[in-house]
C-alpha cells in the first residue's frame, strides 16, 4: 500500500478512535466533577502528573529514535521491549518507595495511599509501548485506531460503574488501569504476528539510538517541567483545592490537544521522517498541517472565551465556577502549544532531537520563575496570566529555533499559513461579542443554544467563501 493510502487510512481510523475517546472525555468531565470535589480532582492530577513523568523515562525518547532510524533488526527490538520492561520496573519501584516524600512536597497525606496503586499502570503499560512503536513505523495506524477505540469505550463503562458504587478517586485510577490493560494486550498480541520476540540482543545499535533518545528525553523532561511546574507549584504553595480549579480549566483548554496531538504525532513524525530527504515535499506537508490545524482550532478557541460561562453553568455545579476565568486566560497558550506541536515533530523527522531539547531549555528557564512570581502575585489567575505571556514571549525564539533551523527563508510562508484563520477568528470574536449582549438576560441554557448555533453558522459562511478552506479541502478529497 502506498503511503498516501496509509496515512488516509490512518487519519481515518485515528480519528474515528479520537472521536469516540474525546466525545467520552466531554461527558467524563462534568460526570467526574458531579462525584468529585476540586480538591479530589487536585489530587487526581498530581497522580497523572506522576504516571506522565513515568512514561517519559519509560522510553527515553529511543522509541521516536527506532522510527527515525528506520532500523528493521530483529536484536535492537528485543533489546528496546526488554529493556522498558526493566525501566517502567525501576521507575514503579522509586516512586513506591518516595510516596511518603511526594505526600509531604503536596501536603497531602492521602496521596501516599493513591500512588501504589495508580503507578502500576506504568509497569502494564511497558508490555505494549515498544509494540505500539512497531505499528507506528509500519504504518499500520488502522490497528492503533481499532485498540484505541474499543479501549476508551471499555474504560469508560468501567469509570461510570465503579463512579456509581461511590469509589470517587478509586474510580479513576481502576479505570485507568483497565485502559492500560486492554491497550497493552492487545498491542503485544497484534505487534507480535509482526515481529516475533526473542532474546537476542544488540547493545551496540542501542547506543547508537541513544544518542538520538538522550536529546528526546531531555526535550520531553524539560517539557514536562515547564507543563507541570504550574501544578507543582498550586500544589506545594497553595492547596489542592485550587490545584483541581486549574488542572480542570487547563484539561478543557486543552481538550483541542488532546485531541489532534495524537493523530499529528503518530501520524505525521513517521511520515516526515519517510519524506526527511525531499525538502520541497517535507515544506509542502507541513504548511497545509499547519493551515488546516489553525483553520481548527482558531475558532475553537475564540468562541470558548465567549461561551465558557454558559458552559458551566449548564454543565458544572457551582463548586468549579471559579475555573471560567482561567479557561478564558489559557487560551492564548491552548493555541500556541498546538501551532508549536507540529515543528517539534517536523525537527525530530530530520534526525536532530537537539532542537526541541534547547527550546524546552529556553522555554523552563523563562517559564518557572514566570510561574513562581504569578502564584505569589495573585494566586491561579497570577500563573494564567503569567503562561500566556510567557508563551507569548517564546514565540520568537520558537521560529527560529524550531522551524528557521529546518527551513531557511520561510517565515513569509509560516505567516501565510496561519493568517486566514486568525482573521476569520477575529470576525467570530466580533459577532460573539453582539450575540453574548443581546442574550445576556436570557435563560442561560437557551443563550448557550443560541451562541452555539450563531458560532456554527457564522463559520459555515466564513469557511465556505474562503479559498484556503476549499483548497484544504480538495486534497482531503484527492
Amino acid at each position: 500500500m502506498k503511503i498516501r493510502s496509509k496515512v488516509f487510512e490512518g487519519v481515518k481510523w485515528f480519528s474515528l478512535a479520537q472521536l469516540v475517546n474525546n466525545i467520552l472525555s466531554l461527558i467524563r468531565m462534568p460526570l467526574i466533577a458531579f462525584f468529585i470535589t476540586p480538591a479530589e480532582y487536585g489530587i487526581m492530577s498530581i497522580i497523572y502528573m506522576l504516571i506522565t513523568l513515568g512514561t517519559i523515562f519509560s522510553d527515553s525518547g529511543i522509541g521516536k529514535a527506532w522510527i527515525q532510524k528506520q532500523t528493521d533488526s530483529l536484536p535492537i527490538f528485543n533489546t528496546l521491549f526488554w529493556l522498558n520492561i526493566l525501566v517502567c520496573i525501576i521507575i514503579y519501584l522509586f516512586f513506591f518507595l518516595f510516596k511518603d516524600l511526594i505526600s509531604v512536597l503536596f501536603n497531602d497525606s492521602n496521596l501516599s495511599m493513591y500512588i501504589p496503586f495508580a503507578c502500576l499502570g506504568i509497569i502494564i503499560s511497558s508490555f505494549g509501548q515498544q509494540y505500539s512503536f512497531l505499528l507506528d513505523k509500519e504504518l499500520k495506524f488502522k490497528q492503533k485506531g481499532v485498540v484505541n477505540f474499543f479501549t476508551a469505550i471499555i474504560s469508560f463503562l468501567f469509570l461510570i460503574i465503579l463512579l456509581n458504587l461511590g469509589l470517587k478517586l478509586w474510580a479513576l485510577i481502576f479505570s485507568n488501569l483497565i485502559s492500560a490493560l486492554v491497550k497493552s494486550f492487545c498491542f503485544l498480541i497484534i505487534g507480535y504476528k509482526i515481529q516475533p520476540l526473542g532474546f537476542k540482543f544488540d547493545f551496540k545499535k542501542l547506543r547508537e539510538l541513544l544518542k538520538f533518545g538522550f536529546y528526546q528525553l531531555g526535550q520531553r523532561l524539560t517539557n514536562f517541567v515547564y507543563t507541570n511546574i504550574v501544578y507543582i507549584l498550586i500544589g506545594s504553595l497553595i492547596n489542592t483545592t485550587v490545584l483541581g480549579l486549574y488542572f480542570m480549566a487547563y484539561s478543557i483548554v486543552l481538550k483541542p490537544i488532546s485531541i489532534l496531538n495524537p493523530v499529528i504525532n503518530k501520524i505525521t513524525f513517521p511520515i516526515f521522517s519517510k519524506i526527511q530527504k525531499n525538502t520541497k515535499q517535507l515544506q509542502l506537508s507541513f504548511l497545509s498541517i499547519n493551515k488546516t490545524l489553525s483553520f481548527v482550532i482558531v475558532p475553537f478557541y475564540i468562541a470558548l472565551i465567549f461561551i465558557a460561562p454558559n458552559i458551566f453553568e449548564v454543565f458544572f455545579n457551582e463548586k468549579w465556577s471559579d475555573a471560567i476565568v482561567l479557561i478564558q486566560i489559557l487560551t492564548i497558550v491552548g493555541y500556541l502549544r498546538v501551532i508549536k506541536n507540529i515543528a517539534g515533530n517536523l525537527s525530530l523527522s530530520k534526525g536532530d532531537a537537539s532542537l526541541g531539547f534547547k527550546y524546552n531549555l529556553l522555554s523552563l528557564i523563562i517559564y518557572i520563575p514566570a510561574v513562581y512570581f504569578g502564584a505569589r502575585i495573585d494566586g491561579a489567575i497570577g500563573i494564567a496570566i503569567s503562561i500566556a505571556i510567557a508563551q507569548l514571549s517564546l514565540t520568537i525564539p520558537f521560529y527560529k529555533l524550531m522551524i528557521q533551523k529546518v527551513f531557511d527563508r520561510f517565515l513569509k510562508d509560516y505567516l501565510s499559513s496561519i493568517l486566514p484563520s486568525l482573521i476569520i477568528g477575529l470576525k467570530l470574536a466580533f459577532v460573539l461579542a453582539i450575540v453574548n449582549f443581546i442574550v445576556k438576560n436570557i435563560t442561560i441554557f437557551y443563550a448557550l443554544t443560541i451562541q452555539v448555533i450563531i458560532s456554527g453558522l457564522f463559520l459555515f459562511l466564513m469557511f465556505s467563501k474562503n479559498k484556503d478552506v476549499k483548497e484544504i479541502y480538495l486534497k482531503i478529497k484527492s
